[in-house]
């Protein structure tokens, strides 16, 4: 009986922890969406004022983003680490422990795949600021 408790007691803990992950996601995205805002804006604009000043901001919020994926990427890590220890640690095969370790991973899949596709944002960034520094 206390495995199961234990496992809840966790379970809880990881429900909370997802859904500051879940909130720091909208926020990312939120971040994200400004960001392509703003190269979509160095690519279209004639009139490129203060190009270095652009630059440097969208450069300075693509590396707070790859901060922020770093930081939830290790709390995944975490929280799947402890997950499968306290699995490993109950007696019982709780089909809801399987649920909440596929769930996980799926977070962690996607976690990456963020990762990635900031990545390639960041290349696309260093791109525009190769030909803005041409055209002058």
């Amino acid at each position: 009986m206390g495995g199961i408790q234990f496992v809840e007691e966790n379970q809880s803990d990881l429900d909370a922890q997802l859904d500051l992950i879940e909130e720091r996601q909208k926020q990312l995205n939120d971040t994200l969406s400004t960001m392509e805002e703003e190269v979509s804006q160095l690519y279209t604009s004639t009139k490129l004022q203060q190009p270095d000043d652009e630059r440097s901001s969208v450069y300075s919020q693509a590396e707070n983003i790859n901060k922020q994926l770093e930081e939830m990427s290790l709390q995944v890590k975490e929280m799947v680490a402890k997950l499968n220890a306290s699995y490993n640690d109950s007696v019982d095969d709780n089909t809801d422990t399987n649920n909440i370790i596929q769930i996980l991973n799926n977070h962690l899949n996607t976690l990456q795949w963020i990762d990635h596709k900031s990545g390639t944002l960041h290349q696309q960034v260093l791109k525009a600021e190769t030909e803005l520094k041409r055209s002058y």
